[in-house]
């Protein structure tokens, strides 16, 4: 694989991908106002939630009772903390200072603004157990559901039966999730999937494995790459370099499921790495703060975000930093990338 000193094609994607997903990019290009309903909207909704959320037991029985399909995870109904306690964003504030030194002004904004703890309730859902893989969605181009573009006009060296189907674009996975009778889902969902009610750190726990996620590593050097090439509103004049790590037995991408410790509470794979994941939400520079507490779910973008969608979980070629359960990126929704993929989820009514 192409060292990160060359601007090779394939390196030149993954360029491309971390200057389309980066968080710490310019938070001017990205900023908007809120779009959430008015403060006191979300109290009495919040009010009316806690009455209708059952008990854990009855939760716990709703979940077994409803779940069929063993290629899903159910995750019950209940609140759960999303993004990291104080301690821990002040940890995350002081490890993106030293990592990032040349672009360091940018992480206040985009984790001390995007990351702030709060409570949300979630009705009960699935999510698939592992990452789409790539055989699946072949099936849906098949059908003629989804979009063959995703097979052909990336990196082709990514595209293996056995592998998470990475290259696609937001649409592209959203197509498949319809066609499979399941959604993308929301960012929230996503997140208690992966870490559950207690907080966790990573999928495992609080703390890092290096064989619980195909993972990759930071490059020591800095590259400056104009992003006038790239669709979509954004700009930003750097980017922080990444390249794989085989320390973890895997160079590139892995079958999903095939890091055992990378096991979720609820029994999800692949939360923490190997490929980074779509989900519903539009970004914001606010993060969650101003949506509700029930289900929220950003379904519509701010102005300056047009098009900006919220990406999950890092990939194999970002270092774990970016594999935290509560971490949060971003990427043009038109975006292909070798590090982007998705999985599914569904109501549990």
């Amino acid at each position: 694989m192409s060292s990160p000193s060359r601007l090779s094609p394939a390196l030149l994607g993954a360029a491309l991908l971390a200057l389309a997903a980066a968080p710490w990019l310019s938070s001017a290009a990205r900023a908007g106002a809120p779009d959430g309903a008015p403060d006191d909207a979300h109290d009495s909704a919040d009010t009316q939630a806690r009455a209708r959320v059952p008990d854990a037991a009855a939760r716990a029985q709703i979940a077994r009772i409803e779940h069929r399909d063993p290629s899903m995870v159910p995750v019950p109904a209940g609140p759960f903390r999303m993004g990291p306690d104080l301690a821990e964003l002040e940890s995350l504030l002081r490890v993106c200072h030293v990592q990032f030194g040349a672009a360091q002004e940018n992480c206040d904004n985009d984790i001390n603004r995007a990351l702030r703890e709060r409570e949300v309730f979630l009705d009960a859902f699935a999510i698939d157990r592992h990452e789409v893989a790539a055989a699946a969605y072949r099936a849906c181009v098949d059908a003629g559901a989804c979009s063959v573009s995703a097979l052909v006009a990336g990196d082709e060296r990514f595209i293996r039966p056995e592998w998470p189907m990475v290259n696609v674009t937001w649409q592209d996975a959203a197509d498949y999730c319809a066609w499979a009778g399941k959604r993308l889902p929301s960012e929230a969902e996503w997140e208690k999937a992966a870490r559950g009610s207690d907080g966790k750190r990573w999928p495992w726990g609080d703390h890092e494995r290096r064989d619980g996620a195909n993972h990759g590593r930071s490059e020591s050097d800095m590259m400056m790459l104009s992003r006038s090439d790239l669709s979509g509103p954004m700009s930003g004049p750097a980017v922080l370099l990444f390249a794989p790590d085989d320390s973890d037995g895997y160079p590139a991408l892995a079958p999903p499921g095939a890091l055992r410790w990378g096991e979720s509470p609820y029994g999800a794979f692949d939360m923490a790495g190997n490929a980074a994941e779509w989900v519903q939400d539009f970004y914001a520079d606010e993060g969650y703060e101003d949506l509700p507490r029930f289900n929220p779910l950003r379904s519509m973008p701010s102005e300056k975000n047009h098009g900006v969608r919220v990406v999950r979980g890092g990939s194999w070629m970002d270092p774990g930093f970016f594999g935290r359960t509560y971490y949060r990126r971003w990427a043009n929704e038109r975006a292909r990338s070798e590090r982007i993929g998705f999985r599914c989820a569904r109501d549990l009514d």
